[in-house]
């Protein structure tokens, strides 16, 4: 059997916390993240406007296209002389094909000291068969374990398979390394790789496509275009499949959430696909035979879920970056341990010069790699200048690698923080009801307000619902307060009844004219919160803002997006996206433009996965896509079939859903009756390790703040925790799905959380605090959960000054426990 194989080779290592080169400039201190006890390094400094002039969605999306995605400057770049441009031809280093015989491409090991390396090998077969696979190899390029088995390369164009009966032409590789601004898990990224560039004609169609694939130390990813004179040849084309598979290690197990919404036949014929659903795992041998469809991502496991190897690749997540202008893909198990792509619509049609997302592989030797993997970011474009006004400081040699750099702070506009939400406890409330919610954010400390569905029906009169002429689908002829009734949790204590919180209570409001509506409502609302310091995210449904002009302009968005910007609010929730077609993608990303536009900070509920978005538009500050809090409020109510969410669900989600990008999972319950079997503890210890630029908080503030509940000796540490971190480390306790052990940092301060997800209890021997500075001292404050005959699970507190060389011992964890503590440096 003859073949041409082509190797692409990259060294791949850890990536330390010093190999980031952390930036020590700290922003001006009017634009810190105040929920941290140093100034955060992320966000900051007065702004200029982007210069958008007289601004055109249409002829923009326009612009961009002709730039293929890729604005020319790296505008969150904190490195200044790298390579940060892939299309600069003058840097690429081609071999061209002949007879099919390819000599083997052996870049220089551009990572070095790292422990292993790997090659993808891409095969075409005697049939003329696209195949690729990877294997880990040594320092001379002798092969190691494999990683992905052989398996289909190709997508099908005007009905022919591209993958099918091919020759390659020609490949052409160009380096990558460059550190960017980034946030969530830590506040820089180091991306460093090459790009290999495969030129294949396929012989039916007599057509040249590409096939690209981006080679980093997390991971690899490849994705599909044609090729220059295919582009100019075309006009458009239509997609009708992806062959793109991954043949998976056979003796792994898969980690996967599962919601049955999904295979239902109304789900099929909408093309609905619910990313929320509890997360849990099998052996990859048994993959299809309970689900016909996975949702990215998918995490295989080939560690029976403990740390892993610092020498071999141990885990594979796979799923898809740079979700723009294409539908979504899930993956459709295959027997053999293979997962192909199953684009969300079997017909597709795209302009000639469409670019497929990348089909992203991202590959760990433990569990802290595997958390800090950069990789859905490295894949998307930075951040469009005319949108987003940086600011930068002063340009510095690089004290490890003596690179120029500069600190690099988002526009001032852009700003973490944490949210109160009536919603969860009671549904949206009277603007009485609601004021008294920012009057509990300035309580906690907390920096927002989130006005959930029902902001929209206030009204100047006494019924505060007044039923609408027609019904839709956010406001069915049935008062939602009557629908929901059985799901709501009132507060056990008669002062969290009193009259003005409850919500079946009649309300006067106290405004002279009773003909104001929700628009006047809601400046009197917002300039109440502003003048408190609280700003104020309203809710939206999609499919009121998702219907574009003829010419593309969604101008009832952007009209509706400058109302809510001139009646003071900040931020908009847009809710039930519920599925990742063509149209709902492009919907997505005219509304991060024009959001932009009106400098509103934007939230995705019942949305699809993340794709690396949030670099490319740093103003999404939350983004659901996962089973969270939200779901407690209709645990065994109003007939539906909902369970408590299981403690290792959350004990999963830092290693699988988290991976991919931050997620908005409403943490913190603390009344028993609503958390599970789950502790005080360990519902706090979710604000730690489960994070989101803006972190919506379930519980009502008055339970939150009442001194009589075992969780008021922890109250400061809630009102403290940061939203995002400098830094973070996943500890080798860590078991994927039983114990989530995580370190982070947030200026001077560490954090460190645990939460068990064993329906037992558990003892960790030992929890190790190198993580903190050498030589410095620190402040800790340490709070678990204890047993007391008789009254039930109790919170403890510890306070003791702490050093490096000290660690935690015979750490005793209830069932569906936590640990947090906090490390103030003296």
């Amino acid at each position: 059997m003859r073949r041409c194989v082509v190797f692409l080779c990259v060294a791949a290592g850890v990536l330390t916390q010093a190999s980031r080169g952390e930036v020590s400039t700290p922003p001006p201190a009017d634009d810190t993240n105040e929920a941290a006890d140093t100034p955060s390094l992320l966000f900051g400094g007065p702004y200029t406007p982007a210069g958008l002039g007289e601004f055109s969605l249409h002829s923009y999306l326009s612009g961009i296209e002709k730039a293929a995605n890729e604005p020319a400057t790296c505008t969150d770049c904190v490195t200044l002389d790298t390579t940060h441009d892939p299309g600069r031809k003058g840097q690429q280093t081609v071999t061209e094909v002949t007879d099919n015989k390819v000599p083997p491409l052996r870049p220089p090991l551009v990572h070095q000291g790292d422990k292993a390396t790997y090659e993808v090998q891409i095969t075409v077969s005697a049939a003329g068969e696209l195949t690729y696979s990877v294997h880990e190899t040594d320092g001379d390029g002798r092969r190691g374990n494999q990683l992905l088995r052989e398996a289909a390369l190709g997508i099908t164009v005007d009905g022919v398979d591209l993958g099918q009966d091919v020759h390659i032409t020609s490949v052409a590789r160009q380096p990558i390394e460059y550190r960017y601004r980034t946030r969530g898990k830590h506040n820089e990224a180091y991306n460093h790789g090459n790009e290999y560039t495969v030129t294949v004609k396929n012989k039916q169609a007599s057509t040249d496509f590409l096939v690209t694939f981006r080679l980093y130390d997390e991971g690899m990813a490849f994705r599909y275009s044609l090729a220059d004179g295919q582009r100019k040849h075309n006009k458009s084309v239509q997609i009708n499949g992806d062959s793109s598979s991954f043949a998976v290690p056979r003796d792994g197990i898969v980690w996967h959430f599962y919601r049955d919404l999904n295979y239902s036949r109304e789900a099929k014929k909408k093309k609905n696909f619910n990313y929320s659903g509890p997360w849990q795992s099998h052996p990859v041998s048994k993959a299809g035979k309970s689900m016909p469809v996975y949702g990215p991502p998918i995490l295989i496991d080939t560690a029976d879920g403990k740390w892993g190897s610092d020498e071999h690749y141990k885990y594979l997540l796979i799923t898809e970056a740079a979700l723009y202008k294409f539908t979504g893909m899930r993956l459709e198990p295959e027997p053999d341990g293979v997962f192909r792509a199953d684009l969300t619509e079997k017909h597709l049609d795209v302009p000639a010069s469409f670019k497929t997302p990348w089909r992203v592989v991202a590959m760990a030797r433990n569990l802290d790699e595997l958390v800090n993997t950069d990789i859905m970011t490295h894949l998307n474009p930075p951040p469009d200048p005319r949108l987003f006004a940086f600011r930068y400081g002063d340009v510095q040699a690089g004290a490890a690698d003596g690179r120029k750099r500069r600190a690099v702070y988002y526009p001032s506009w852009i700003k973490p923080g944490r949210s109160v939400w009536s919603w969860w406890t009671k549904e949206t409330g009277t603007p009485k009801q609601e004021r008294e919610f920012v009057d509990y954010a300035v309580k906690l400390g907390y920096e927002y307000t989130t006005l959930d569905v029902g902001w929209e029906r206030w009204y100047a009169d006494d019924a505060m619902f007044p039923k609408p002429k027609k019904p839709s689908k956010a406001y069915p002829h049935k008062d939602p307060r009557e629908a929901l009734a059985p799901v709501l949790l009132p507060l056990p204590e008669a002062t969290g009844n009193r009259e003005d919180s409850r919500p079946t209570a009649q309300h006067k409001f106290d405004f002279e004219r009773r003909t104001k509506a929700r628009w006047p409502l809601l400046r009197d609302f917002c300039e109440y919160a502003n003048d408190k310091g609280v700003k104020v995210i309203v809710w939206k449904m999609a499919d009121e803002l998702a219907i574009p002009g003829k010419d593309g302009s969604y101008s009832r968005m952007d009209n509706f997006f400058d109302k809510v910007t001139q009646h003071g609010a900040s931020g908009v929730k847009i809710d039930f996206v519920s599925r990742e077609t063509l149209d709902r993608v492009e919907f997505e990303t005219a509304t991060f433009i024009l959001a932009a536009k009106h400098h509103l900070m934007i939230s995705f509920h019942g949305v699809h996965k993340p794709h690396g978005e949030a670099r490319r538009f740093p103003h999404e500050v939350g983004r659901e896509a996962v089973w969270g809090n939200e779901i407690e409020k209709f645990v065994k109510h109003n007939g539906a079939d909902v369970d408590h969410i299981p403690a290792s669900h959350n004990a999963a989600l830092p290693f699988t859903r988290f991976v991919v990008g931050p997620g908005d999972y409403t943490p913190l319950v603390l009344r028993p009756d609503a958390r599970g079997q789950t502790t005080a503890v360990h519902q706090i210890g979710t604000m730690v390790l489960l994070d989101s630029p803006i972190m919506t908080v379930a519980e009502h503030p008055e339970v939150i703040l009442d001194d009589k509940r075992p969780h008021a000796r922890a109250v400061d540490l809630i009102k403290a925790i940061p939203t995002t971190w400098d830094q973070t480390h996943a500890l080798r306790q860590s078991r994927i799905g039983q114990l989530a052990v995580l370190a982070r940092r947030n200026g001077g301060t560490w954090w460190l959380a645990a939460l068990s997800g064993l329906n037992e209890e558990q003892t960790v021997e030992s929890i190790d605090t190198s993580f903190l500075e050498q030589g410095r001292v620190y402040r800790a404050v340490i709070v678990g959960t204890k047993w007391a005959e008789g009254k039930g699970e109790e919170l403890y507190r510890r306070e003791e000054e702490w050093s490096k060389g000290k660690g935690l011992t015979n750490v005793r964890l209830l069932r569906g426990d936590g640990l947090v503590a906090r490390f103030v440096p003296r």
